[in-house]
């Protein structure tokens, strides 16, 4: 997953692994942390053996809960908005 994120006076981006997705949101594993309350947009890559090709899904949240695990961080977002296939979302090529 790719979330980004407003640090600062700047747009900060990290990479992420999700754990467990659900209607509400999702749990993801990052090297960084982000802090609770922030403000989040994301990009999830779906992969599977039997799909064709994968699957590109977008949300938006806020942080409720950032945990160390010894080696990164468990961050559980709470989704704002339900997560939308970007399939759906982009204009249809002209023919």
């Amino acid at each position: 997953m790719h979330v980004k994120f407003q640090a600062a006076n700047s747009v900060a981006e990290v990479e992420t692994v999700s754990k467990n997705v659900s209607i509400g949101g999702l749990l993801v594993h990052s090297a960084l942390v982000i802090p609770e309350h922030t403000p989040v947009t994301f990009i999830m890559c779906v992969r599977g053996e039997q799909a064709v090709h994968p699957v590109y899904l977008a949300g938006e949240g806020k942080i409720a809960r950032a945990e160390s695990t010894g080696a990164g961080f468990a961050i559980a977002i709470k989704c704002t908005i339900p997560i939308t296939d970007l399939e759906n979302c982009l204009p249809e090529a002209s023919m």
